[in-house]
């Protein structure tokens, strides 16, 4: 049996000075509650044959259990604790701030991760999404007293869902369910939903973070993409998967096999709350840097141009299906999927029918999606690389050197 709870609230719920404190609350839901500690919390569950734990996303929180099909009453129950009873222990808030300090260290040595930060701010400007993860001063700022606050603002029933994939029938699950959370009472106030996302870009822009010795820049690239609940999401993933969801794709075949510039090129849409936003990344040899931010943008011209041929259509869909139903093989995979369509505002049939969806989108409306959506003026890049790099870029959009954070760096005093 394989449980989630979610609630309404993640990693982007606060401003960048909160950013620490928003991000620590799932990390230590399961680092011990009010009746026992972490190691017995996990020993429990695994006497339930699985275990239970907490994730966040930069718009929910999400408490899961896993286990036999005959423990599911003692799932339920790890799973209440966990979620409404934390501890928050003094010397687990300590090590967490320790550990959170040095993920963020290791982060800002990865060209990747630098590359997102700084198209993050590009693509959001001042909403929550555009903070790429905890500072050191917000993570200073973290505080049993302030995480106990925070927890009982986001854990309210009334913003909870519930899913769980199982061989019990609904209703004697829902019979378990009941008395295990019928004391959990709600709150006056709850987390604001996040803002609503700022506009598209009028005008390209890039930002620049020097790595000085690096021998393969980082080159990424988005636009924004419709959310999942609008018209033309389904033409678009279509489109995207001819573009660069897959290893045949055309920027791959090219950049890669063709031209030798890369080890692989991939694009993807990524789905938030307020936003979708279409994504270009690959690491490239520094001295063609330049070519590959080139290739990409002529690449979404040739995709706006014209549809994809008939066989290029096929193998896109196919791959999407297969995704699709590789994504249902565990039970825990089900209740993912399940979630996400629930706190997305998706149709409750839209699991069984999103398939024949994506097989019904023709080579007309993934053009209509693309020229719709992946246009040039919406354009936000950003490349990690030596200095040397920087001066290759002039032309292709206005450029921004910025720090690690994805800001300009302050001027020197």
């Amino acid at each position: 049996t394989a449980i989630r709870l979610a609630v309404r609230g993640g990693a982007a719920l606060g401003a960048e000075r909160d950013a620490g404190l928003v991000s620590a609350p799932a990390e230590l839901l399961a680092e011990g509650t009010e009746m026992r500690a972490a190691l017995e919390l996990a020993e429990a569950a695994e006497s339930a044959g699985g275990s239970v734990g907490a994730y966040a996303t930069p718009d929910h929180t999400v408490v899961w259990a896993e286990g036999l099909a005959g423990k599911v009453d003692e799932l339920l129950g790890l799973l209440r604790e966990t979620a409404l009873s934390p501890a928050f222990p003094e010397a687990e808030v300590a090590l967490r701030k320790e550990n959170m300090l040095s993920e963020l260290a290791l982060r800002r040595g990865e060209p990747s991760w630098l590359a997102g930060a700084a198209l993050g701010r590009l693509l959001y400007g001042e909403h929550p999404y555009a903070v790429p993860g905890p500072s050191e001063a917000s993570i200073a700022r973290i505080e049993r007293g302030a995480l106990q606050r925070l927890h009982r603002k986001l854990f309210q029933p009334q913003s909870a869902v519930l899913v769980a994939v199982g061989p019990h029938p609904a209703e004697e699950f829902r019979a378990k369910v009941d008395p295990v959370f019928s004391g959990w009472a709600a709150l006056p106030d709850l987390p604001a939903p996040p803002p609503a996302a700022p506009a598209p870009r009028s005008a390209p822009a890039l930002s620049f973070v020097e790595r000085p010795g690096l021998e393969q820049s980082v080159v990424a690239v988005a636009l924004r993409a419709p959310k999942e609940d609008e018209p033309g999401y389904e033409s678009l993933l279509v489109a995207n998967m001819v573009f660069g969801g897959s290893y045949g794709a055309r920027l791959n075949n090219d950049l890669r096999e063709d031209k030798g510039w890369t080890y692989g090129v991939y694009s993807n849409v990524d789905r938030r709350l307020s936003v979708g936003v279409f994504r270009v990344q690959g690491q490239f040899r520094a001295d063609v840097t330049r070519k590959a931010l080139d290739a990409v943008r002529a690449h979404l011209k040739r995709l706006r141009a014209a549809p994809p041929g008939a066989d290029e259509l096929a193998r896109a869909k196919a791959n999407l299906a297969t995704e699709r139903l590789l994504s249902f093989e565990t039970q825990g995979g089900i209740a993912d999927r399940v979630l996400h369509d629930a706190l997305f505002g998706l149709a409750e049939d839209h699991i069984d029918r999103v398939v024949g969806r994506i097989q019904a989108v023709t080579a007309e409306e993934a053009l209509a999606a693309a020229r719709r959506w992946l246009v040039d003026g919406n354009l936000a890049a950003a490349v990690v690389g030596d200095p040397a790099v920087l001066k290759t870029l002039s032309g292709f959009a206005p450029v921004t050197v910025v720090g690690p954070d994805g800001l300009p760096p302050l001027p020197k005093k």
